[in-house]
């Protein structure tokens, strides 16, 4: 892991939720000197005082690589969630368009990677958010007051061995598991529409089931590392699910103790799965 000097400044990617606050908290505590970027039409982080913010376009690569060098930034972090448009609408620069015409596949990882090497390639160091806020990464095992059934621990088993599976062709990250069958897994649409979409697939009880959250094989945890905020929760109680599993160490909880003391509220299980102990 990288640690930025005193003398060095990061510049934040930032979309929406926690996450980009909480990256700046870190790095204006450590006394590091910070530049938040925003993009046009996107989410946007939680507003913070005295923190210099700049907003591009999102498919401005080199106006965003110029502004980094002119701003004297020496490292890049990316951090929250963007609306995602689809590459057919993606509003791309001539380098943006030269990099999505390199990668063989469009997908989110391939996209990602190669975003970061191509800072790299100006002499950018990339950061994981993870880096920053170490602190925000899921323990393994039982997280909070509630506890998975031997029952649902056979679902997170089932969900953990999918989401890994469909990681490798890079659909998702998520998965939905009730009675070791599986009524959804992550695309695009992102994890809040699983849910929902996921809702009326229980049965005539309409109830139950677990959602399962787990790294990409070979994915890139500087950019696109899982993570699971306040909304989740709450949407999963709405809709009447039993809880959530995530990977252990590679995960985000992205408000830190207010997801456990939220999911003991709301009387949901979160569960740490640790791929290397398989132990569920």
């Amino acid at each position: 892991m990288t640690q930025p000097k005193s003398k060095e400044k990061v510049a934040i990617l930032a979309g929406g939720g926690v996450l980009p606050t909480a990256v700046a908290h870190a790095i204006l505590k450590a006394e590091k000197q910070i530049l938040m970027v925003t993009f046009k039409g996107q989410p946007k982080p939680e507003t913070m005082e005295n923190v210099p913010t700049i907003e591009l376009g999102l498919g401005a690569i080199a106006k965003v690589i110029k502004t980094l060098k002119t701003e004297k930034c020496t490292h890049v972090c990316m951090a929250g969630f963007l609306s995602k448009p689809s590459f057919f609408d993606l509003k791309l620069d001539m380098r943006g368009a030269k990099i999505l015409a390199s990668l063989a596949t469009h997908n989110d990882d391939a996209l990602l990677s190669r975003l970061c090497r191509e800072f790299e390639s100006e002499g950018f160091i990339v950061l994981g958010a993870h880096e920053l806020v170490p602190q925000l990464l899921a323990s393994e095992g039982v997280l909070g007051k509630n506890k998975p059934t031997d029952k649902q621990l056979k679902d997170i088993n089932i969900g953990f061995k999918a989401a890994k599976t469909l990681g490798g062709l890079d659909i998702g990250q998520a998965v939905i598991v009730k009675d070791q069958v599986v009524l959804g897994v992550e695309a695009v649409e992102g994890t809040a529409e699983l849910i929902k979409r996921c809702a009326p697939l229980r049965g005539r009880k309409n109830k139950g089931g677990v959602l399962i959250k787990a790294i990409k094989p070979n994915q890139d945890t500087r950019v696109d590392m899982p993570g699971v905020g306040l909304l989740t929760l709450q949407s999963l109680k709405d809709l009447g699910f039993d809880g959530l599993a995530v990977e252990a160490g590679q995960t985000l909880l992205l408000d830190g103790a207010a997801f456990i003391e939220k999911a003991d509220k709301l009387g949901l299980y979160v569960y740490g799965v640790s791929e290397e102990k398989e132990n569920v």
